[in-house]
């Protein structure tokens, strides 16, 4: 077996099946293998994906029940894995034709690589923002989005992302105690090991966005919150300057967000952008200011230059 896929899974039934769909008409000329891993499902998740075993003989489910969390359910899913190359899609999204035989034959000549997405198929016209870095209303995504706090390093979510099983477990895999952002600390965390993340625009993701107001605001108040522990960690606690940037800045701009809205999507771009600065207040209070003296990672001063 050359290539595992991993799918960290909770309470997926709605759309387990569509991505499963997508996976069973995939051809590669290799040997690869599909890992569905059981992050705790109460629902018809497991059900679902067992009637896919016929049409789907490479696939496996993978218990990871002992402890939630997405990024413990990947890190199971990668050490049960029979390949070296490991490709990490999720269960609410929708690979395109090719994808695994693009993102394979990619990772057999790089060690760290991140494919496009696309917000056309899974989400309703109206709902796909102007200007999103995941891509557009006409097209898949054009480039990966840089790490504001060190613009050498790019970052991309475990919706389409490829590595070596060796270098997953010489970094130490997903930091199991983040609740949210662990691709973007292991993204950045993969980098800073000397493995440049590569972009493989031709292998694509279909992309599901959330479809409601209070589901937007909780997940961008949540990247904006911990995405401040991510910053703590590798590059500390900041200057005071930089802590009042987190509580502060930013906020010049509400008017002209406000303004700006005409329609539905530009209310839920409000709410987003609103949920970020919620998030990252709040993160800077927690982490940067209360949060006492801990070991931090290796400083982003020291990042390798990306692909």
């Amino acid at each position: 077996m050359q290539l595992s896929v991993i799918i960290a899974c909770l309470n997926a039934e709605d759309t387990i099946g569509i991505q499963l769909s997508a996976l069973q008409h995939q051809v590669w000329n290799k040997s690869w293998e599909i890992l569905i891993v059981d992050n705790g499902c109460t629902d018809r998740t497991l059900e679902i994906v067992e009637s896919y075993q016929t049409q789907l003989p490479n696939l496996r489910v993978v218990d990871a029940s002992d402890k939630k969390g997405a990024g413990h359910a990947r890190n199971i899913g990668v050490r049960e894995a029979k390949g070296e190359l490991i490709l990490f899609c999720d269960s609410d999204d929708k690979v395109h034709d090719g994808w695994v035989a693009k993102m394979g034959d990619a990772l057999e000549s790089f060690d760290f690589i991140a494919g496009a997405l696309n917000l056309q198929d899974l989400n309703a016209g109206w709902r796909i923002p102007k200007n999103h870095p995941l891509g557009s209303r006409t097209a898949p995504q054009q480039q990966l989005p840089r790490y504001r706090h060190a613009r050498e390093l790019k970052y991309a979510p475990t919706a389409n992302l490829g590595v070596r099983k060796s270098i997953h477990s010489t970094i130490g895999g997903f930091d199991e105690d983040l609740i949210y952002n662990q691709d973007l600390e292991y993204c950045l965390r993969t980098q800073l090991a000397g493995y440049p993340l590569h972009f493989v625009p031709d292998a694509i993701v279909e992309y599901r966005l959330k479809h409601s107001l209070r589901k937007t605001f909780i997940q961008f108040y949540r990247w904006g919150r911990y995405g401040i522990l991510v910053y703590r960690r590798h590059i500390g606690k900041g200057s005071l300057v930089d802590r009042l940037r987190f509580i502060f800045g930013g906020w010049r701009h509400l008017p002209l967000q406000i303004i700006k809205v005409r329609n539905k999507a530009d209310v839920f771009e409000l709410c987003a952008w609103l949920g970020g600065r919620f998030g990252e207040i709040v993160g800077c209070w927690e982490f940067l200011i209360m949060q006492p003296e801990t070991k931090l990672s290796k400083n982003l001063s020291g990042a390798v230059k990306s692909n």
